[in-house]
């Protein structure tokens, strides 16, 4: 994460509203403002295919919101009443207004619920989130809008941060946000590798079972995580499971009580895929607490 704003997108709905506390609590962490914003649809136009009818900065500028300097929009103990959510009215899809909107604010994180006005009802992502979290230009949170998914900054300090690290680029930079909001956040980091079952063609047959033995590479595996996390500066632990990774990663999250899970955006997909790794995606439907979505770093280009 950069040291941008945290972006909180609403349409002002409560399913959306619950992503508001992990958003001050996150700013204030941070030392970063909080910008809420509404992204609102323009009639169409041509400028569909340009832009946001409306900049960020001139919208800011209008309502005195800094960008990139000042205090978090909260003192994180909930004592300051939430600012109005800046209106950005923007010519095409909600997710698109939020994306360009982060771009152009120098967001470094968004944070946000699965689903607003479509309906708390949906298995499934909403459609907003789920395209900002293929779009976005920075990390995500996605906060799981349900009944039991309600959060103070209490709850999160001192908390448990679960990263999953499956040994990939990707996964480095989930881990290093993991180990640094751990550390914000005054809590403790478990890091979990998931090996998945060998899979073999029905027409092969199945592997013997002394073919693959998990208790054998387990010691190999938490000594490759030791080192990836050496450099972390809060107590951690070292785990490793086999089965499905989404699955796996949700389940340890539950039975540990993780309050946060810090994930990469693709592992062994590929790091050119422009969607999400399928991983991470099925991690955020189903995982019982908010799961942080990390791309890899990208070097920046040589200069010219």
């Amino acid at each position: 994460m950069t040291a941008g704003p945290v972006l909180l997108p609403t349409d002002g709905s409560a399913c959306a509203e619950q992503a508001r506390p992990y958003a001050e609590r996150l700013a204030a962490a941070l030392g970063v403002p909080l910008l809420a914003v509404r992204i609102e649809l323009a009639p169409f136009s041509v400028t569909a295919f340009v832009g946001p009818l409306v900049s960020a900065n001139d919208v800011a500028a209008d309502l005195r919101l800094p960008l990139g300097d000042g205090a978090a929009g909260g003192d994180g103990a909930g004592t300051s009443p939430p600012a109005p959510p800046v209106v950005v009215r923007y010519a095409g899809d909600p997710a698109r207004g939020i994306c360009a909107y982060a771009a152009e604010a120098g967001v470094g994180l968004i944070v946000m619920s699965t689903h607003g006005r479509r309906g708390a009802s949906r298995l499934l992502l909403g459609s907003v989130a789920e395209t900002v979290l293929r779009r976005a230009p920075c990390p995500v949170l996605v906060v799981p809008s349900t009944s039991d998914a309600t959060c103070t900054a209490a709850a999160l300090d001192g908390a448990l941060v679960l990263a999953a690290d499956d040994l990939t680029d990707a996964a480095a930079s989930a881990l290093r946000e993991g180990a640094r909001l751990a550390g914000l956040l005054g809590g403790t980091l478990d890091v979990l590798h998931v090996v998945e079952p060998p899979y073999v063609p029905a027409p092969y047959g199945l592997l013997p079972p002394e073919a693959f033995s998990l208790e054998t590479v387990i010691p190999r595996i938490k000594a490759a995580l030791a080192t990836r996390a050496a450099k972390a500066r809060v107590p951690v632990r070292y785990h490793v499971r086999a089965g499905d990774p989404a699955d796996a990663i949700a389940e340890a999250a539950r039975e540990g009580g993780a309050a946060l899970v810090v994930v990469g955006s693709h592992g062994r997909q590929g790091v050119d895929r422009v969607l999400m790794g399928s991983t991470a995606e099925a991690l955020v439907r189903q995982a019982p607490c908010p799961v942080l979505v990390v791309r890899p770093l990208v070097p920046s280009p040589p200069p010219a």
